[in-house]
């Protein structure tokens, strides 16, 4: 009787307790909206299709052997869908030799030097190097491939959104040689001629190349984004490996860095 009443005792304390409400979900706790709507990733603030681009950089050469270069370059590019698109660049270049070549301990102070050791009247101080021509303009056109594209968010509470893409294609580029001349500069070095700017033509001595590349856009608003790339430029060329041989082919790879902005046109 006991074990009954206390049953009933508990069923009916336990049925009179109205129990308390669990916490809310809130959607956006801080008042920022971080956490409401769509997931960042697919948040697209600048999307990719249909978006046309014009860009204009600062290109200098990277990883110099005999000559660095530094020039400009024009871009534009559209995009067919998010992830893929085409562009097209103009890229006009100045080239001058390194110190590899014109220092005293360089090539061609070396070769200077072994002349006035043996007594030389004429000197030829021209290096005999292949990678020795200079690129004088560049048009190029690629495919690009934007894996990461619209909007990837660093910095949430900022409006600054990155964009990261490849490139592969194909181009057209001039190429010119330095002169190096039998007279002799105050530094007791040959003077070099045919490496100033437009010196050889745009496209004189042409070559068709291949290219490759990796990007960088940084979005600061829907219109104007500051653009970094790496880009590579590859040919074949000839040179006499082994005078027994003859001109073997051979594929010249030069490198260049760009840096500058895109403006969104449509």
């Amino acid at each position: 009787m006991r074990r009954a009443l206390l049953g009933f005792a508990v069923v009916f304390l336990t049925a009179g307790v109205v129990q308390a409400a669990g916490p809310e979900f809130e959607e956006d706790p801080f008042g920022d909206s971080d956490f409401s709507g769509t997931a960042l990733i697919m948040d697209l603030a600048h999307p990719s299709e249909g978006r046309a681009q014009a860009g204009v950089f600062f290109s200098s050469s990277l990883i110099d052997k005999y000559s660095t270069h530094a020039g400009g370059t024009l871009d534009f590019s559209y995009n067919l869908m998010d992830t893929f698109g085409i562009g097209a660049s103009l890229s006009l270049m100045n080239g001058a030799l390194t110190s590899i070549v014109m220092d005293q301990a360089g090539i061609i102070g070396n070769k200077v030097d072994k002349c006035l050791r043996d007594g030389e009247a004429n000197c030829d101080a021209r290096p005999n190097v292949p990678d020795f021509k200079q690129v004088t303009g560049s048009f190029d056109l690629y495919a690009i491939w934007t894996p990461l594209y619209g909007k990837v968010n660093l910095v949430s509470e900022a409006d600054v959104n990155l964009e990261f893409y490849t490139l592969a294609g194909i181009g057209y580029n001039g190429t010119r040689e330095p002169e190096i001349s039998g007279q002799f500069a105050a530094n007791g070095l040959p003077e070099v001629s045919n490496q100033g700017v437009m010196d050889g033509g745009l496209f004189s001595d042409g070559r068709v190349h291949g290219t490759f590349g990796l990007g960088l856009r940084v979005f600061l608003n829907s219109w104007f984004a500051l653009r970094t790339e790496f880009r590579g430029l590859f040919f074949r060329d000839e040179f006499e490996f082994n005078p027994a041989n003859g001109p073997e082919g051979y594929t010249s790879t030069y490198w260049f860095g760009h840096l500058g902005a895109d403006f969104v046109v449509f």
